[in-house]
């Protein structure tokens, strides 16, 4: 099994500095962030893409910003969910949605083969039963006789 790394926590905006507006934000970082957001990166990922841990904290800040600009909340029954998508994720979703569409189509059963699908459950509850009862009947047998046709 494989040894997996502890994920480092990341900071609490409000512990990393008093106002986020004042971290002295370039335009240089903001492209980052931008970019860095688009793969929806952890902080520990941040690790390995930026040269010290100021900068770091300084992309975070920006990053965490910039996600809760586009937070979507969705509410199912008593459960509130709040998410965040990114382009990449959306244009995943449409290739997905684009594909299965034809296919779910194709899979998705008649009429004429709703019918005989509800006639044959009708038929076995009915030969379960009364075999259950005490009949004497093979399955084969049941289903040939003629009231069933």
């Amino acid at each position: 099994m494989r040894n997996l790394r502890k994920l480092e926590q990341s900071p609490n905006l409000t512990d990393m500095f008093d106002n986020p507006l004042k971290i002295g934000l370039d335009e240089d970082l903001i492209k980052k962030a931008y970019a860095t957001n688009k793969n929806y990166l952890h902080w520990d990922d941040l690790k390995f893409r930026t040269d010290n841990d100021d900068s770091r904290k300084k992309l975070w800040i920006l990053m965490k910003l910039l996600r809760k600009n586009n937070l979507r909340t969705i509410k199912i029954g008593n459960y509130e969910m709040k998410y965040t998508s990114t382009s990449n994720f959306e244009k995943s979703l449409h290739e997905i949605d684009k594909e299965t569409a034809s296919t779910l189509e194709l899979q998705l059963p008649s009429v004429k083969d709703m019918k005989k699908y509800v006639v044959n459950s009708l038929m076995e509850e009915a030969i379960a039963f009364s075999q259950l009862e005490g009949a004497v009947v093979t399955r084969t047998d049941a289903k040939n006789v003629k009231i069933w046709k």
